[in-house]
């Protein structure tokens, strides 16, 4: 009988020291959506309910945030156990449903920028306003951030033939008004 109380016991406590499941964000894979209730509640995976996000940046990134469906609500990460400013304060606009890159593009739903360079993240958050109640969703994205892109062949090609013909054309411009002057 002690005994059956001494395995439940270790049992319980393995249970409880048990880190949760993280999400594991992707980058430059688009949004990953999470649910979020009352204001003080932290914002959870939609699909696992996990409350932890992580990824790893092998560059420069910016994570973005943003909220969707009902405009109003807003929310406050902590990256790496350090407590962010919260998301922006919303303005007043159509309801967009839940197009993320419309919401995050529109200026009247609550979003957020977290410049980061390379390294490993874990990051949290929590609700910090919900005018509706709760039970809203928003999104998390990560953006890798390449330092001095070089264009392709392509474009370089298209811009000095736009050189060429844009000065061909001045040229001739300049011959026709000269014509005049004399």
């Amino acid at each position: 009988m002690r005994m059956n109380k001494l395995i439940c016991g270790v049992l319980a406590a393995l249970a409880i020291s048990t880190p949760a499941q993280a999400v594991v964000l992707g980058i430059d894979t688009g949004w990953s959506d999470f649910f979020f209730d009352l204001p003080g509640t932290p914002i959870e995976d939609f699909k696992t309910g996990d409350l932890d996000f992580t990824f790893t940046l092998a560059g420069d990134g910016v994570l973005r945030l943003t909220d969707a469906f009902l405009v109003g609500d807003m929310f406050r990460l902590t990256i790496n156990g350090v407590l962010q400013a919260p998301s922006s304060t919303p303005g007043t606009g159509a309801n967009v449903g839940g197009d993320f890159d419309a919401a995050y593009a529109s200026g009247y739903y609550s979003v957020a920028d977290y410049a980061l360079p390379a390294g490993s993240y874990t990051v949290t958050g929590e609700v910090f306003a919900a005018p509706f109640g709760g039970a809203g969703t928003g999104a998390l994205r990560v953006d890798s951030v390449s330092a001095g892109a070089v264009p392709e062949p392509e474009t370089w090609a298209m811009m000095l033939a736009g050189m060429f013909f844009t000065g061909a054309r001045l040229r001739r411009r300049l011959r026709t008004k000269v014509r005049f002057a004399l």
